[in-house]
């Protein structure tokens, strides 16, 4: 009862337009709703909704779907000693902006995507290109004089779509990445591909995944074993 009131709580004003969000699929919000979510809200007043603003022209921002988690602007402290934006004005008007309508413009402005919990920050070159689950992540890395250089490449054939950050288990960045292995390295040849990213099996990434197809061989097979030895044959 606790986590569907906080998740009834944290879709208060989330508008319901997964099947037009680029973050579909990856979705911290949309697994926890999935999950834990009532099939009637209990919020009947009107949702706020903002203007759209433009923050630059790598970072595509969606306040309307902001659940005001203030990560990116962690994260911008953490990486930046010149942060432009934050969290302006109060209560249930506070929203992510930038202070003097500046762009944000950093060399690590791209992780602000990558901690996005939802679909408020996005990634203006892989705008509405494809869905996660039609692309193959893999785990690359090159030599980098600004970052790790360690990062997951997002392909569709032969075609790098998007690079992020790697992440754990949990969800949460690895190491962080320079917006020039970001955006300005799309051609295989800057990488060494290490290996298939490794997938949860039931996120709906994972589908046609090579770790999912390993596992439903087995579990054929574990089934097959099953029958065998409920009709007595070896």
């Amino acid at each position: 009862d606790a986590r569907n009131a906080v998740t009834d709580f944290l879709l208060i004003y989330h508008p319901l337009d997964c099947p037009v969000c680029d973050q579909a699929g990856e979705c911290d919000l949309q697994n926890l709703s999935f999950e834990h979510g009532k099939l009637q809200q209990r919020f009947i007043e009107e949702k706020r909704t903002f203007e759209p603003e433009n923050i630059g022209d790598k970072i595509q921002l969606h306040m309307n779907r902001c659940i005001v988690c203030q990560r990116c602007v962690e994260v911008a402290d953490q990486l930046t000693d010149g942060r432009v934006h934050g969290v302006l004005n109060r209560g249930d008007h506070s929203q992510i902006s930038t202070c003097v309508s500046a762009a944000i413009d950093n060399e690590f402005s791209g992780n602000m995507i990558d901690v996005c919990p939802v679909g408020a920050l996005t990634d203006k070159t892989f705008r509405f290109k494809s869905r996660v689950w039609f692309n193959k992540p893999y785990d690359a890395h090159r030599d980098c004089d600004k970052c790790c250089g360690k990062t997951t490449l997002w392909m569709f054939g032969n075609e790098i779509q998007r690079v992020t950050a790697r992440k754990d288990q949990f969800g949460e960045v690895e190491d962080f990445n320079c917006n020039d292995c970001r955006y300005h390295k799309k051609k295989i040849s800057d990488w060494v591909i290490e290996k298939p990213s490794h997938i949860d099996r039931h996120s709906v990434i994972s589908q046609n995944h090579y770790e999912n197809l390993t596992h439903l061989k087995l579990d054929g097979a574990k089934q097959q074993k099953k029958l065998k030895q409920a009709s007595g044959t070896k």
